[in-house]
């Protein structure tokens, strides 16, 4: 009865393992593209609202990488600081160390374009054209020495990265005998201010 009592249970057990693994699919890690590299993370968005991973190495928005998808995503030259570069952000190509330009658009890193932690704006700040030279030096000075004295240019107010404002440029006015500035109407115009 004993010997009974143990083969019932053994096969009731059995049967249980069986009726319980037919009751779930079988899942093959090996030929999902999503899990290749290593990445267990959720493709729906859950989690915790983050945008998905990016698949093969792609950038965020789920545009595939320019170059290579470890060192330098973006294609830019400047390789990440996990592989010997300085790109601070691999999925703008305008955002490395190297940048030397301004660039006249906001940006994530703030307006420093260039990863060195700071942030270099284009032009001067407050630049008013319309002004008189001191009167005691203008009496001696030269037409090209007031041309030069003019000669100023940026912004007239203070806008930040990527916002327009009116960029001038100062010249000496017309008259040959003149010891006044004025703003260059035909050099002068609203533009974007470009940091790095």
């Amino acid at each position: 009865m004993r010997r009974l009592s143990v083969l019932l249970l053994g096969i009731g057990v059995a049967g249980f393992g069986a009726a319980l693994a037919c009751g779930f699919p079988s899942v093959d890690f090996a030929d999902d593209d999503q899990f290749t590299d290593g990445s267990f993370a959720p493709t729906d968005g859950s989690n915790g609202g983050d945008a998905a991973p990016p698949v093969d190495g792609g950038s965020p928005d789920g545009t595939p990488c320019k170059g290579d998808p470890v060192c330098d995503c973006d294609g830019d030259g400047d390789k990440t600081p996990a592989c010997g570069g300085g790109d601070c952000d691999d999925h703008d190509e305008r955002v490395r160390s190297t940048q030397t330009d301004f660039v006249d658009a906001a940006s994530n890193r703030a307006g420093d374009w260039n990863c060195d932690d700071k942030v270099e704006r284009e032009g001067d700040s407050g630049v008013v054209c319309t002004r008189l030279l001191d009167a005691g030096w203008a009496a001696d000075a030269s037409v090209e020495e007031l041309e030069e004295a003019c000669a100023q240019q940026g912004f007239s107010g203070d806008p930040g990265c990527g916002e327009v404002g009116n960029y001038n440029r100062c010249k000496k006015a017309p008259a040959i005998d003149s010891r006044a500035c004025v703003i260059d109407e035909k050099a002068s115009a609203p533009r974007a201010r470009g940091c790095r």
